[in-house]
């Protein structure tokens, strides 16, 4: 692989492919391009074939680090910005990310490259070999991701930090699957909850006792290791 340098006119299609995806630029070559020109022409680009590695990357966080594409050993997900969670997506729709990458390239490809290359490499069959690429190279575990991670509770702006109280607003490099139906609020009060309804049923180590517990269930993780068992009068 040929040392790469960064031009704002490329003279090739792989010089074209490191404007837009320069990290993954170092590791892999975007195209395979050969020069088909003859002595009496004049010089002419070819774009003989893609290189899946590349363009499987350029939809993951190295190629698209504001809303990367994953994917969790059953589906791809992506990463969603207004909603801060990584959804499922169709292979069909990965297809379309890939489409669109290549299409970003074709507007700095140089002028003297023969398109009609180019075009015939953004067929949905060929693509498919580029979708299989991706599935190994953009693999994440269930450790992955914090909706699942002990003592984070996902809510819809961002992850708490139980045990630290610290708040992170949602990011796609603090990846979550799903949230709360809400928002975290830091001077959020229960006062209806807590005073205006347990105050009169419970005392007070049992409430403490309740919102305990019923943090376990936000959480999804039973530190305790116990059961509830609530007894008193119906109603």
């Amino acid at each position: 692989m040929t040392d790469r340098i960064l031009l704002t006119q490329p003279h090739t299609a792989n010089e074209a492919a490191c404007l837009m995806f320069p990290d993954i630029a170092k590791h892999f070559d975007a195209f395979w391009e050969r020069d088909s020109s003859s002595l009496s022409e004049p010089p002419k680009l070819e774009i003989l074939d893609l290189s899946d590695e590349f363009w499987a990357l350029s939809i993951g966080p190295l190629g698209r680090p504001q809303n990367p594409t994953v994917y969790d050993q059953t589906q791809f997900r992506r990463y969603n910005p207004d909603q801060g969670i990584y959804e499922p997506i169709s292979e069909s729709a990965v297809v379309g990310i890939i489409v669109g990458n290549l299409e970003l390239c074709a507007g700095y490809l140089p002028p003297d490259l023969k398109f009609g290359g180019f075009v015939n490499l953004k067929n949905r069959q060929r693509l498919k070999s580029v979708v299989e690429r991706a599935k190994d190279l953009l693999l994440v575990d269930d450790g992955y991701f914090h909706d699942r991670k002990h003592l984070h509770l996902a809510c819809q702006n961002g992850v708490l930090q139980i045990d630290s109280q610290k708040f992170y607003p949602t990011d796609p490099d603090r990846p979550v699957r799903e949230t709360l139906p809400i928002k975290y609020d830091p001077a959020a009060k229960c006062d209806l909850f807590t005073k205006a309804f347990l105050q009169h049923i419970l005392e007070p180590a049992d409430i403490d006792l309740l919102q305990r517990y019923c943090s376990q269930i936000l959480e999804g993780i039973n530190h305790s290791q116990t059961i509830l068992v609530l007894t008193g009068d119906a109603g």
